[in-house]
């Protein structure tokens, strides 16, 4: 075999080349002595351990190199598959061993898609297996990838030469991230002007205008386009114009700010609430991680109207059928309900629970609604519902169980008491005359989440609460709020399939790396963000504190998923359910004799050998366990122990 190809210490290596496609790379500084015979080589490594190669059963044994290594042939970061990311990102790949991308988003954590250069190459990150378009990393520092074909290893010693074990061999990447919000000399403004030079005063009726984005070299600007624009919200507007209002944008053509989604329809939520400023941003990135329907997309802004600074904003969609919020691909059978007590036009109570429920789309207030329901349908069909969930009867037939376990799980996590009152509770049909199962979503609406509702402030106290069994508000006078809470228990516990779903998702959450991502997000987002949170405080009296805010959410959203994970009914799951990486696992040279130095199994290794114990993300916790102590310490979950999936119950 000739190489084709250079690479490092390729003359003082041992390649051990098998008939069966593998290939087992020995550094000759690691080989204490080479036994050769007419039917064999031994090998014994400085360890003093030894490896026997049956010449019958390999190819060859030489210091010749592959002929080649595999390679990437193009690495990207989709925005498809990145919530964050509003615009693909194509990486440049340097002499096969250096990646760099330059990102406009905000949180770590990436997704790559990636094409490699042969159908048998694969590619690992700490040896963990990457899967294009599905495995996240995360990118602040540098990321070592290595491209390899299954069975190739190599065995390398730790620094200083006392332990021996096998690695991957193959091409190694070193894959750097350029974080443009962290470049940013500016901060991504809108620029608003209105055709009566005021501001907008009504709810109701929308005023003509002009907007222009400047992205300040992190996002996309956009030219000055005409809109219409009008206040929104209920507790958070105000009928004083002057005050730090919410407002609806539309344009009479879709869109794309930042290059989100084209859409007509957007929202400016003015986090108003001393120290809601983070309150949106977690919830949706939280929901985003968990799998939640038509999550929204929080973009940090500044907002100038007629040339005077308003303060700092969220721009994010508002929710409808449009392809930027729930995207269907056709609406004439479709409906989108609104549990709320504030009373809108198209607004009626279900028969159980007396739930107050707004009729979102279609609008039947408009001259032509292009659908083929009625009102009524609409009202017997929510009551089906109602009436399922309040005799508690099996309801997986009737909702979408993998959306509602998300939902749930969500408001849950964040202790969003909101959906209790009832306010701000969406949920939707996509066809009532085929069948189609309720999707609970998108969320909405979390500034009295975190612990404030009961509290009055945010991320101190709600850590431990029983989510349905001991609401931290005031029930009001019309009875609203018993039955909803009475709706949630019924809903959530009354089912096994539900339960089940609802133990998937938080399993994920929190064994593959979501509750990390979260805090990781949040704290680059208060750190794209504080810039602006000053300037806010100098307007409003509100941004000066968000350090302090900053630090005790990581440590109550950590805090508060333990708690809940901890209170949960565990169940044995599938594969399939678990959707966790896959790890490398060696493959340890096999003889017909085998000294009693030698390594002959991976069984052999983990019952009389220290060994490693990872995460399902690739840290490593112990590095120096043994058979007896590696489950010292850690807590409840699934590990990788000697490269095998392990759980700890």
């Amino acid at each position: 075999m000739v190489p084709t190809e250079a690479f490092s210490a390729s003359l003082d290596t041992l390649f051990v080349y098998h008939s069966a496609e593998r290939l087992d790379a020995y550094p000759e500084a690691l080989i204490r002595d080479v036994n050769r015979t007419d039917e064999r080589v031994v090998l014994t490594t400085i360890d003093g351990k030894t490896y026997t190669y049956l010449l019958s059963c390999v190819d060859s044994v030489s210091n010749c190199p592959p002929d080649s290594l595999p390679r990437f042939l193009s690495f990207k970061f989709n925005n498809k598959y990145n919530d964050q990311l509003f615009t693909d990102v194509q990486a440049d790949i340097f002499d096969d061993s250096r990646i760099v991308a330059s990102v406009s988003a905000i949180g770590h954590w990436l997704t790559a898609s990636f094409q490699l250069s042969d159908t048998l190459a694969e590619a690992y990150v700490n040896q963990i297996l990457q899967q294009s378009k599905v495995s996240r990393c995360r990118f602040d520092t540098d990321v070592s990838y290595t491209v390899a074909r299954p069975g190739w290893q190599v065995l390398t010693a730790d620094a200083d030469a006392d332990t021996l074990c096998w690695q991957l061999f193959g091409r190694s990447y070193s894959v750097h991230v350029d974080w443009l919000a962290d470049q940013a000399s500016t901060f991504p403004t809108l620029h608003l002007t209105t055709a009566d030079g005021q501001l907008p005063s009504s709810k109701d009726i929308y005023v003509d205008g002009t907007l222009r984005i400047d992205g300040a070299g992190v996002w996309a600007d956009m030219p000055e386009a005409s809109l219409q624009i009008k206040g929104r919200g209920n507790t958070t507007w105000s009928s004083d114009p002057t005050a730090k209002n919410p407002y609806r944008l539309k344009f009479p053509s879709g869109v794309k700010p930042f290059g989100l989604t084209r859409g007509k329809s957007w929202v400016l939520l003015s986090n108003a609430q001393t120290g809601a400023m983070l309150t949106g941003c977690i919830g949706m990135k939280a929901a985003h991680l968990m799998g939640c329907v038509a999550a929204n997309h929080i973009v940090p802004v500044e907002l100038y109207v007629n040339g005077g600074y308003r303060g700092s904003y969220n721009l994010t969609e508002k929710i409808g059928f449009s392809n930027n919020s729930i995207d269907l691909a056709d609406e004439s059978r479709a409906y989108l309900l609104e549990i709320d007590t504030y009373q809108e036009p198209l607004r009626f109570r279900t028969d159980a629970f007396y739930m107050p429920v707004n009729i979102k789309e279609p609008d039947f207030a408009a001259d032509s609604p292009s659908t083929l329901l009625t009102r009524q349908s609409i009202v017997d069909d929510i009551n089906s519902l109602m009436t399922a969930v309040d005799a508690k009867a099996d309801i997986t037939h009737l909702v979408d169980v993998e959306h509602l376990a998300a939902y749930l799980s969500l408001n849950e996590l964040i202790a969003n008491y909101e959906i209790m009152h009832p306010k701000s509770v969406y949920l939707y049909k996509q066809n009532l005359t085929d069948g189609s199962p309720f999707v609970f979503g998108p969320v909405w609406d979390f500034d009295w989440a975190y612990g404030y509702e009961g509290r009055r402030s945010y991320y101190m106290g709600a850590e431990n609460d029983d989510f349905y069994a001991s609401p931290a508000f005031t029930y009001s006078g019309n009875g609203n709020a018993k039955e909803a809470d009475r709706f949630w228990k019924h809903l959530r516990y009354g089912s096994e399939a539900i339960d089940r779903a609802c133990y998937v998702v938080w399993y994920r959450f929190l064994q593959g790396g979501g509750i990390d991502e979260l805090i990781d997000y949040v704290r680059h987002y208060y750190q794209f963000a504080a810039p602006s949170f000053a300037h806010n405080s100098a307007l409003w009296g509100d941004g000066a504190q968000y350090a302090t805010l900053l630090d005790r959410a990581a440590s109550w959203l950590q805090r508060r998923a333990t708690y809940i994970f901890s209170q949960l009914t565990p169940y044995e799951l599938t594969d399939d359910e678990l959707s966790l990486p896959i790890r490398w696992k060696p493959s340890l040279p096999s003889a017909d004799e085998v000294p009693c130095t030698s390594v002959s199994s991976r069984e052999d290794t983990f019952a009389h050998t220290r060994f490693s114990v990872y995460s399902l993300q690739g840290i490593c916790l112990k590095p120096s366990a043994t058979f007896d102590t590696w489950r010292d310490g850690l807590p409840r979950g699934i590990y990788i122990v000697n490269g095998k999936r392990v759980l700890v119950k």
